[in-house]
């Protein structure tokens, strides 16, 4: 999932005109307030779609969390904890793995592959859909602010 603000071209030219530190805080301050809207939706959708044990327990593994930096980017993502993780993975006779979380949201086939046995149960793509021009103008709110109250400074 990815977001990009194009088209701000004043709130651009004063996010430039900020010190490189300044303008990470405020791009990541922002990023971390719209992802809450997608965050809320997702817990909603863990419980209500998944249901039982697997959907509380995504529904409390899930965070903000900061991923992916890179020099010069500021990605905030909708992520599960990973103090949750041995409870999220299956372990086959066989020895192979499997991420239930992932099997869930995009389905899985049975031992031998071929067609899917369990069909997708997308909580997380229809969280980040049906929220997503909300947190777009969230972002687009936060940045606005965030960048007037430090260029007053």
């Amino acid at each position: 999932m990815d977001v990009r603000v194009t088209g701000l071209v004043a709130l651009e030219k004063k996010l430039t005109a900020l010190p490189t530190k300044v303008a990470r805080k405020v791009i990541r301050q922002a990023l971390r307030k719209g992802a809450k809207p997608v965050k809320a939706s997702v817990k909603t959708n863990a419980v209500a779609m998944v249901g039982g044990e697997m959907g509380s327990l995504i529904a409390k593994a899930t965070a903000i969390r900061a991923v992916g930096q890179r020099p010069g980017r500021a990605s905030v993502g909708v992520v599960l904890t990973a103090k949750y993780n041995d409870d999220f993975v299956h372990i086959a006779k066989d020895g192979k793995r499997s991420y239930i979380p992932s099997a869930i949201e995009f389905g899985h086939t049975g031992p031998g592959g071929g067609e899917k046995v369990t069909p997708a149960n997308p909580f997380a793509r229809r969280a980040w859909h049906t929220q997503k021009p909300k947190a777009l103008s969230i972002i687009q709110n936060a940045l606005r602010a965030g960048v007037e109250r430090e260029a007053q400074m």
